[in-house]
């Protein structure tokens, strides 16, 4: 049967699985992105890749090996991390957003946790703020026609 997409995209933003939830304002999303990502696995339906949009609680202490831990547990097809983009920006989006600098960093440091301990994570991309340009309200889109399909896979895939 050929996937009906070429991949689903999930979004994982916090280093942990509370931060993921508070960040995403509601307890227990990341427990339905994991049941959604291992749905969409075991079912073939098309590769996964996770999107993690990098923000300053990421940058808490060991902050890069616990995503990198976190998301190799789900062992996406592929992983992209992202810079906060302005064009984006919401009432909060100084206190979360990180500098080039900051981000670049953070992408270095994980790639080199991935590298050492060999987490399995697919491809590695990362995306800065000069690299693209309204792609978040695309992606928005996306996740929000495939959320509602979350407990028919997982059901299906039982």
């Amino acid at each position: 049967m050929r996937p009906f997409f070429s991949r689903i995209i999930v979004s994982i933003d916090g280093p942990t699985r509370a931060a993921h939830d508070q960040l995403r304002g509601k307890i227990g999303t990341f427990e339905q992105a994991a049941t959604l990502v291992h749905g969409l696995q075991l079912s073939n339906a098309c590769p996964v890749r996770i999107n993690t949009v990098v923000v300053q609680p990421a940058l808490m202490k060991d902050g890069a090996r616990s995503i990198a831990e976190l998301v190799s547990g789900l062992r996406p097809a592929e992983w992209c991390l992202i810079q906060p983009h302005p064009a984006n920006k919401k009432n909060d989006f100084d206190l979360y957003s990180l500098t080039s600098d900051q981000f670049e960093s953070f992408v270095a440091e994980v790639r080199a946790i991935i590298k050492r301990e060999n987490l399995p994570v697919g491809r590695l991309i990362s995306r800065t703020t000069s690299e693209y340009s309204g792609i978040g309200s695309y992606i928005q889109t996306i996740c929000s026609a495939v959320t509602p399909m979350v407990p028919r896979i997982a059901q299906n895939s039982a």
